[in-house]
């Protein structure tokens, strides 16, 4: 009887040590549904002050941007053009509708300025400088999508080791954006780190991702002030 006991126990502890690394453990990543972890990024972003990355952005014809990028709230925002237009600065700063351009590094002193929506300084998917951050994509984008039931989390077999993976689907075109996403979720911050949008046909409209993301590191003011 005692043998019988105990070879059952070692069936049950195998089973476990081959099921559980698939499954999770409770509590685990997989009893979190979308909702839980829409707080969560909710609350990491409401922790942030400022933060920086080198932005890439791909497109699906292959055209590449890249910039760095600085934000600073409520909405300070300022982009060090790499590729293209190398060494050209943007700015912008919360409250005003305008765009501040220092266009040559060789010759800072001449600014130029532009409203928001004027197409010289709108990314080449029609995205205006105010609406770069990733805080306006999680109040324009993630949240709609979570509200109305167009968010999910990715399967875990799909998960990358460090990040949560949320599709999104709008079902329905939107007016004036995409309607189908795949979102990377840093899972130490708990902030997007890549974004991948689609057309309705699934050909990649654009990645985008944060690369070298730091949060909360004392930016200045100052760096979000073009000076004549």
């Amino acid at each position: 009887m005692n043998k019988r006991i105990t070879g059952l126990f070692i069936l049950v502890t195998l089973y476990y040590s081959i099921v559980s690394p698939l499954d999770f453990t409770k509590g685990g990543d997989k009893e979190m549904d979308i909702d839980d972890l829409f707080k969560k990024i909710e609350a990491a972003h409401i922790g942030i002050t400022d933060y920086r990355c080198t932005l890439l952005s791909m497109k699906g014809d292959g055209d590449k941007e890249s910039m760095v990028y600085f934000f600073k709230k409520p909405k300070q925002i300022r982009m060090e053009l790499i590729s293209p237009h190398k060494g050209a600065i943007l700015t912008h700063r919360s409250g005003e509708p305008l765009v501040y351009v220092s266009p040559f590094r060789w010759f800072r002193r001449l600014v130029i300025s532009f409203r928001l929506d004027n197409p010289l300084v709108m990314s080449s998917n029609g995205h205006q400088v105010d609406e770069s951050d990733m805080g306006s994509f999680i109040e324009m984008i993630l949240m709609p999508a979570v509200i109305n039931g167009a968010a999910s989390i990715l399967d875990a077999n799909s998960w990358s080791p460090d990040s949560y993976l949320i599709n999104i689907d709008f079902k329905e075109e939107t007016k004036g954006r995409p309607h189908k996403f795949t979102v990377w979720i840093d899972k130490r911050l708990l902030l997007p780190v890549r974004i991948d949008s689609y057309y309705p046909d699934g050909r990649l409209m654009e990645s985008v991702t944060f690369k070298d993301l730091t949060v909360n590191s004392g930016l200045s003011d100052d760096i979000f002030l073009l000076k004549r």
